[in-house]
């Protein structure tokens, strides 16, 4: 449901020359083993949620990933695991307001996603 939010920022970040990839994951299982790509490619991952991030689409993510690591034996996939940052509700209700104000408080306006990506950007050119 925030898939709008993600390519709303996007697109933001595209205008500032910075390339990102968004999945729209309508369904959380199964998962598509292919994500586990982007782990071993040593790409940064983040999950949205409009809701709590635990039991979430973004842990049952990197529940798949540590279990095929293991399975696999599979060094880049466990190395990858790092690189993933899970945005959403805290594990706690959420007051009452409008959607544009509960998105914010969970960080996951698109305003909000594009300053989390420029972030990761910025650490990445000062390695």
């Amino acid at each position: 449901t925030v898939v709008g939010q993600a390519m709303q920022a996007a697109g933001i970040l595209a205008d500032e020359g910075i390339d990102v990839t968004v999945v729209n994951a309508r369904f959380s299982k199964p998962l598509d083993e292919a994500m586990l790509d982007w782990f071993r490619l040593g790409k940064t991952v983040i999950t949205l949620e409009d809701h709590s991030i635990a039991g979430g689409f973004g842990a049952a993510l990197l529940e798949l990933a540590a279990q095929k690591a293991h399975e696999l034996d599979d060094q880049r996939l466990r190395d990858g695991l790092g690189k993933a940052i899970l945005l959403g509700g805290q594990d706690d209700y959420l007051p009452a307001a409008t959607r544009t104000k509960q998105l914010q408080w969970m960080r996951i306006s698109a305003d909000q996603i594009a300053n989390t990506v420029r972030a990761i950007t910025l650490n990445k050119a000062q390695m």
